[in-house]
């Protein structure tokens, strides 16, 4: 390295393995260097004092060109022989020399782009080649003097309220963990959310300015986060706020289907295992009635697909809610229309199962309770998140 134009040098090679092809400096941390040789890719925080070997998993191989994407940040490594590899925003990089002088330390989040995901190669042969995409959602990345006690850390988002709450790894040193740009579900998933068109998941947010909040070790730190839309979308506010309350109306009828459905089963379940030490026929008979009527209600919101005798309302309400939730813009009339036919479709259901719990079920709880016999709850065990 040399500070006069070449006068005088000094050596930079401590740490270093194999001859150097590339040396480049961060364009906005001049003391981060990032070195490719023949054995690999090296980084120095020092201005090349010393050098770490920070190949991640990559192979010992020739690193030819180096390059810092000037719009995303991204860290981009060119090899000889194996393509490229990206090191998806440098930020935590430019940024832990301050930040290793704390315990605890958020990096600015990278900005979240709101696109639809979809593969398809099955018209491209048998030998399509292709790397892992950089994870969907905002990544955000935060260091820790040392390990947190139980392993993870609490990452919250926020627009004034908290709309989502997930766990972070704990580790020592540079960690990263990548919001999906979805709200809580609310509900934690069961059997039969799993089973839904697409699964149970949280309504994708709108474009704008969050809060990315990080707890560990009693404190906590905010960054700003920005959601923006595919840059390729032109579309309006007032569609997208009209396409966010009809997701937000098809998850809140997922979740009523959920919750009924675990509510269905452990009703069912504790009704099977106390009928085996019963002695009274006539509660018996009661029990019957009510698995009867518990299955009736079951089978109109949950059967195999194709059974046009029921409703299959998590089905339908399931496969809607993929229809809207992945098109950015306002819903169509039709899906519209057919949104307030499921609410009503699933508040019938649900009220059959209201009726089954405070008429037949209550009867039944009245008689065990004049013999002294535990009752069956009428609560679901499944509790929503926060």
């Amino acid at each position: 390295m040399t500070h006069d134009s070449g006068k005088t040098w000094s050596k930079i090679v401590n740490g270093l393995r194999g001859y150097v092809h590339v040396v480049v400096e961060d364009p906005k941390q001049p003391s981060l260097l990032y070195c490719g040789t023949e054995l690999g890719f090296f980084i120095s925080f020092d201005a090349g004092q010393n050098w770490t070997d920070f190949r991640l998993g990559l192979p010992p191989l020739p690193v030819y060109d180096l390059k810092v994407h000037a719009r995303d940040n991204d860290l981009i490594i060119a090899t000889h022989a194996r393509g490229f590899y990206v090191l998806d925003d440098a930020t935590p990089l430019q940024q832990l020399a301050e930040a290793m002088n704390q315990k605890v330390a958020l990096f600015p989040p990278s900005r979240g782009t709101r696109y639809n995901r979809w593969m398809d190669t099955s018209t491209l042969g048998s030998r399509v080649w292709v790397a892992e995409n950089k994870p969907y959602g905002s990544i955000i990345s935060y260091y820790l003097a040392e390990a947190a006690p139980s392993g993870k850390v609490k990452i919250e988002i926020a627009t004034g309220k908290t709309i989502r709450t997930f766990d972070g790894p704990g580790a020592r040193g540079l960690n990263r963990a990548v919001w999906d740009l979805r709200e809580d579900t609310r509900l934690k998933n069961t059997q039969d959310s799993e089973g839904m068109w697409g699964g149970l998941q949280g309504v994708r947010v709108l474009p704008g300015e969050y809060v990315a909040r990080l707890t560990a070790f009693d404190q906590t730190h905010e960054q700003k986060l920005e959601v923006r839309m595919d840059p390729r979308i032109n579309v309006s506010p007032d569609d997208m706020n009209e396409y966010y309350k009809a997701t937000k109306r098809l998850t809140a009828m997922q979740l009523a289907i959920s919750q009924s459905l675990e509510r269905i089963r452990r009703i069912d379940t504790q009704l099977t295992d106390a009928q085996k030490t019963w002695s009274d026929a006539e509660a018996v008979k009661q029990a019957h009635d009510i698995q009867k009527g518990l299955s009736d209600v079951r089978d109109d919101l949950t059967v195999p697909r194709y059974f046009p005798e029921h409703l299959n309302l998590l089905i339908r309400v399931g496969q809607l809610t993929e229809e809207v939730g992945n098109y950015s813009g306002r819903p169509t009339l039709a899906q519209e229309e057919y949104i307030g036919v499921f609410e009503g479709q699933v508040q019938g259901v649900l009220k059959r199962l209201n009726d089954i719990v405070t008429g037949n079920l209550k009867q039944l709880n009245d008689r065990l309770a004049a013999a002294h016999v535990p009752n069956i709850s009428p609560q679901s065990e499944l509790a929503e998140t926060n």
